[in-house]
């Protein structure tokens, strides 16, 4: 599952190559945002919408997620999509949770459920952000 969410996120990175050198009034806008441990990664589609992958370990709100966000003026994330539940990839946004509005949580479907994941689910519900489990092979479609 995370091999293919690199994927996607290089295919992405591409295709917004293409769309700026060919239609700059639809563009996607990928950022890498360092998280200490690694990487998330941060788009805007081409409708506008805001997602998220992945999101680094606790202290989101403290370091570089939330500084970047709030720089860029994004106080809403449309979909945050997590590549496994453990917590250098859901802590950071576990954290965002209190600070920014996530309308949609999408996290891999698995046989278990580990601590952090019940926790987040819960705080998930108390902020009315859905939360969906996905399988290989469902897609999203983002304009």
């Amino acid at each position: 599952m995370f091999y293919f969410f690199i994927c996607v996120a290089l295919f992405l990175f591409c295709y917004s190559t293409t769309l700026k050198t060919y239609n700059d009034e639809k563009t996607l806008a990928v950022t890498f945002v360092d998280v200490g441990q690694g990487y998330c990664v941060f788009f805007t589609a081409p409708d506008g919408s805001n997602i998220l992958i992945d999101s680094g370990d606790f202290n989101a709100k403290d370091e570089s997620l939330y500084p970047f966000l709030m720089k860029n003026g994004i106080f809403s994330i449309d979909y945050a999509f997590v590549t496994h539940a453990h917590a250098d990839h859901l802590g950071g946004l576990y954290e965002l949770l209190d600070v920014v509005e996530v309308k949609n949580a999408v996290l891999p479907k698995t046989d278990y459920v580990n601590a952090l994941q019940d926790a987040f689910s819960k705080k998930a519900y108390e902020n009315h952000t859905k939360t969906h489990y996905v399988e290989a092979g469902e897609e999203y479609d983002f304009g």
